[in-house]
């Protein structure tokens, strides 16, 4: 994989701020990249939800960047 490859193809991808609210960015990223068959892995990042464990549009948020297992 080149350095160009890892820009356009990544393996995954964190969206920050992201929201169950419909007309938030963060919440439509999301449904683009599911709507339109990205297949690497989303983590969705938003302090309120990740912290409780909860979820954004059925994918597990976290709290923070850092609170994301994987590289």
């Amino acid at each position: 994989m080149t350095n160009i490859d890892i820009f356009f193809n990544p393996r995954s991808i964190a969206v920050i701020g992201a929201s169950e609210n419909p007309r938030k960015g963060g919440s439509i990223v999301i449904r683009n990249l599911l709507n339109f068959g990205y297949g690497g892995k989303i983590y969705p990042v938003n302090p309120k939800v990740g912290s409780m464990g909860g979820k954004i549009l059925g994918i597990k948020a976290y709290d923070s960047i850092l609170s994301i297992p994987k590289a």
